[in-house]
């Protein structure tokens, strides 16, 4: 992401302005995240990294949400969840 990251430090900032942003929602846990939590984790690898983009995925699919992300890959990985690739 190059001159756009953002170090640590700032990142309440920009946790700040998208809650002031009207077009973000901010949901609760959706009922039955976790069997789509559990589903979505039980591969066969020993790899932490994938854990929490499960977790993001259960939550979006069991929301009957969208996920924003800047991962392409994101929508292979996940094909049950309504994903929006931002550029």
């Amino acid at each position: 992401m190059g001159p756009d990251v953002v170090e640590r430090s700032g990142a309440w900032h920009v946790v700040d302005e998208l809650r002031a942003d009207s077009r973000v929602a901010w949901a609760d846990e959706p009922p039955h995240l976790e069997p789509i939590w559990r589903a979505l984790s039980a591969r066969e690898d020993s790899s932490h990294k994938p854990w929490t983009d499960d977790y993001l995925a259960a939550f979006a699919q069991a929301g009957d949400l969208a996920l924003a992300t800047f991962d392409g890959g994101y929508a292979k990985r996940y094909a049950a969840v309504r994903v929006e690739t931002l550029r």
